[in-house]
């Protein structure tokens, strides 16, 4: 009798400690999820940041490039201009009307470079704020 009422002592026992042992083993588990939950959703944060601060700086360099084209273009375009100009007076020793709208090109080419320079001063002043 005392041992049957032991060995059912000792199952139920058993069984509490199993109980115990298994939450236990849930919670670890959860708390373990959780902090590489944290730690994925941080590293996540990060990369989208670098991504971001990347793409920033891809969209600077381009558009730096494509203002340095553009100069060049311009400049290639200004001597064109000049020869075509200078070759226009010289085969009609300079008509009124070429005079005029050398004068013309010449006031719209200024204007131009003018608003460039203003631009790119703009530019460099809104660099150095931020």
């Amino acid at each position: 009798m005392h041992a049957e009422e032991g060995r059912t002592w000792g199952r139920r026992g058993g069984e509490e400690e199993r109980r115990r042992r298994g939450e236990e083993e849930k919670r670890r588990r959860g708390e373990e999820e959780r902090r590489t939950k944290e730690k994925r959703r941080g590293e996540e944060e990060e990369r989208r940041r670098g991504g971001e601060e990347e793409k920033r700086r891809r969209g600077e360099e381009k558009r730096r490039g494509g203002e340095e084209e553009e100069r060049r273009g311009e400049e290639r375009r200004r001597g064109g201009e000049e020869e075509k100009r200078r070759g226009g007076e010289m085969r009609r020793g300079g008509g009124e009307e070429e005079k005029r709208r050398g004068g013309e090109e010449e006031k719209r080419r200024r204007g131009e470079e003018e608003r460039r320079r203003r631009g790119e001063e703009e530019r460099r002043r809104r660099g150095e704020e931020s």
